[in-house]
């Protein structure tokens, strides 16, 4: 099966606790990725899945610390988090290769989050057998999606860059310029550049990079 990246032309929907956050920082947070919006939420009730501000998380709702995002690279994790889980919450499982080439196209950033959950999940989802009931592959699909909730790190960030980004060099042999290698001192003030380069060259190229593997772009018109 070839890789390619999920292209959305929906954005990600970022409820904000008006308590938290005024309108003019939410504002600003918006201004930072053209595939994000927040909108405020009277009632952090409601159900969604991410939620900017304070409170105590449920079993369907993250709440997500607004300081905990003043970092653009620790927003963009989010973001990239977030257009993974609404696509894999929606993609219909019928039977098992649903849900084996659904995790095929997540299982980099998974791997990233949570390594060795991630693994673990990845040979339950291989030794499925065939005609594995619907009410199994919704169980593995909640597992999947429990590790997306979970923020990633700078450290792992770069690592999968890297990773992807090599495994791209193999088959293209064509270099991406201004992407540093993880040893380079300078790398973290360009972290954030560097993603925005690989995303923008998957797009471009139809290449597979794993570290954001649902994209968004505009809708043409």
């Amino acid at each position: 099966m070839d890789k390619v990246n999920i292209v959305v032309h929906q954005k990600v929907l970022l409820p904000y606790v008006v308590k938290d956050l005024t309108q003019e920082e939410a504002a600003k947070l918006g201004t930072l990725f053209e595939d994000l919006l927040l909108f405020p939420l009277e009632d952090p009730e409601e159900g969604f899945p991410f939620v900017l501000g304070q409170g105590q998380d449920t079993l369907d709702t993250t709440f997500v610390d607004p300081a905990a995002i003043k970092d653009p690279v620790n927003l963009w994790d989010l973001k990239r988090r977030m257009l993974t889980y609404t696509w894999l919450m929606r993609v219909p499982l019928e039977k098992r290769q649903d849900l084996f080439e659904a995790f095929y196209i997540v299982k980099f950033l998974l791997q990233e989050i949570k390594n060795t959950k991630a693994r673990a999940l990845g040979r339950t989802i291989a030794d499925l057998p065939i005609d594995a009931t619907k009410a199994s592959l919704e169980v593995l699909r909640k597992e999947a999606l429990a590790i997306l909730k979970l923020p990633s790190a700078k450290n792992r960030i770069r690592g999968s860059l890297w990773k992807n980004y090599s495994n791209q060099l193999k088959k293209t042999n064509s270099p991406v310029a201004g992407i540093k290698d993880p040893n380079d001192p300078t790398g973290e003030a360009t972290l954030l550049e560097e993603l925005h380069l690989l995303e923008e060259e998957a797009l471009k190229k139809e290449l597979f990079f794993g570290t954001s593997p649902v994209l968004y772009r505009k809708e043409a018109l």
